[in-house]
């Protein structure tokens, strides 16, 4: 949610005053004791946001990419900021229209996208009124799961809503005060469909702790993935990888030895082979206080449309395509929230691609200018559609690279696995349906 309140009272030097001082005409009070929080329903925290295209030739010139379709970085701005007012919203009530950060004793940060599937994807000719709404289906003890969704409204009474893109974001409620975790109010279930959705949202809550549990990161591969990169090891690098192995040095850029020039990817297709650290692209840029949140920090949908269209740009560079189908954002990791005025560096490169799909993941780094010292702020993981198309497959050098590639298989497979999951639920199937 983009703050309300103009940069410059935000930038005005404010000391906290303590308990039992005034500030203006306001009392500040010592934290409130803890109190029921009153469950609320599903319904309570909707929120809906039409963007009427069809009507409005001049916002349509916003969002319109390359191809003629609608910049898919633009609309996940959007629905970042829609989970956040749904999770304020379910925890201030369903009357609440204005939210003031001053009013509340607590905050809400965004801890992680799960997820954003694109279900249509929108091309020239193919425009439609966008409806894009969002609503809590799932509350832990301290966190809340909001979904999102997209659909085109019908351009006649012969058409029905088309659904476009669904996603998932996961909130929690810190304290104002102590800044620790602070409870949620709890849902209370009535209809079917809020079952099922409830139900969907605690086996994600289930899947992401059995996913952290077994990262790449805290355990090593298991003996058949670790197959897997051998086999390719041995298949991919010149001379079956025993050049590479009676290197002592990894050999510079320009005197490494070519990969094989061709081969076939899992699916039998003809593919060529690049070397992973090839792939790379970067940008950099400022930080300004118009792309600021609530809390005076960037804005998490602005970040991520900036990493949607570097890894854009990295899947066409890599198919040498310059129109490709966008599946799905795999997951956001929200590790440090990114300052006003900091110098923000995003890297993305190719972490597993054959002849149907391209995976990328992309960094966010905060650099000090003082110091020289670069924080990572984001992770970002991409997923595009080769149709079938893809000519080039990536390979690691080096273990960390083929960590990497691992990382995007498994990722690969879970995507497929929630697809699954998702086109089981009943409230899935209604919205396909309506």
């Amino acid at each position: 949610m983009r703050s309300p309140q103009p940069w410059l009272e935000t930038l005005l030097p404010r000391r906290p005053p303590q308990t039992g001082q005034t500030e203006g005409d306001k009392t500040v009070e010592s934290p409130k004791p803890k109190t029921e929080l009153p469950p609320r329903r599903m319904h309570d925290s909707y929120v809906e946001l039409v963007l009427p295209f069809l009507s409005q030739a001049s916002l349509l010139e916003q969002y319109t990419n390359v191809a003629g379709g609608i910049r898919n970085g633009k609309l996940m701005e959007h629905l970042d900021s829609l989970a956040g007012s749904a999770a304020y919203k379910h925890i201030l009530g369903p009357s609440t229209e204005d939210i003031t950060m001053s009013s509340t004793d607590f905050y809400l940060v965004t801890a992680a996208v799960e997820r954003m599937d694109l279900l249509h994807y929108i091309q020239q000719g193919d425009i439609h009124d966008l409806r894009l709404s969002g609503n809590v289906i799932y509350t832990g003890k301290s966190s809340i799961e909001v979904t999102v969704q997209m659909v085109g409204l019908p351009r006649s009474s012969h058409e029905r809503e088309m659904p476009i893109m669904v996603g998932r974001f996961t909130m929690v409620c810190r304290d104002a005060f102590t800044h620790k975790a602070r409870e949620v109010n709890q849902l209370v279930l009535g209809t079917p469909e809020e079952w099922a959705l409830n139900a969907l949202g605690k086996s994600h809550a289930e899947l992401r702790k059995t996913t952290q549990a077994l990262s790449l990161s805290r355990v090593p591969p298991s003996q058949a993935e670790a197959q897997v990169v051998h086999d390719m090891f041995l298949s991919r690098h010149p001379q079956g990888g025993e050049e590479f192995l009676s290197s002592t040095f990894v050999p510079a850029r320009t005197q490494r030895t070519h990969l094989p020039s061709g081969g076939k990817d899992e699916y039998g297709n003809d593919i060529e082979w690049v070397w992973m650290e090839d792939t790379a692209l970067e940008s950099c840029q400022v930080m300004f206080p118009q792309d600021r949140n609530v809390h005076g920090k960037v804005f998490g949908g602005y970040l991520m449309k900036l990493a949607y269209e570097l890894a854009f740009a990295t899947a066409s560079q890599h198919t040498q395509k310059r129109t490709l189908g966008f599946l799905c954002l795999d997951s956001i990791a929200f590790k440090l929230p990114v300052p006003v005025g900091a110098i923000l560096k995003l890297k993305s490169g190719i972490g597993y691609s054959d002849s149907r799909v391209v995976h990328i993941g992309v960094r966010a780094n905060v650099l000090d200018v003082n110091t020289g010292e670069e924080k990572t702020t984001n992770e970002f993981w991409f997923t595009w559609d080769a149709n079938g198309l893809g000519t080039k497959g990536v390979v690691p050098r080096t273990y960390e690279e083929a960590m990497t590639w691992l990382e995007s298989r498994r990722r690969l497979a879970l995507g497929a696995e929630i697809r699954a999951i998702r086109q089981g639920s009943i409230e899935f199937q209604r919205l396909q349906h309506a």
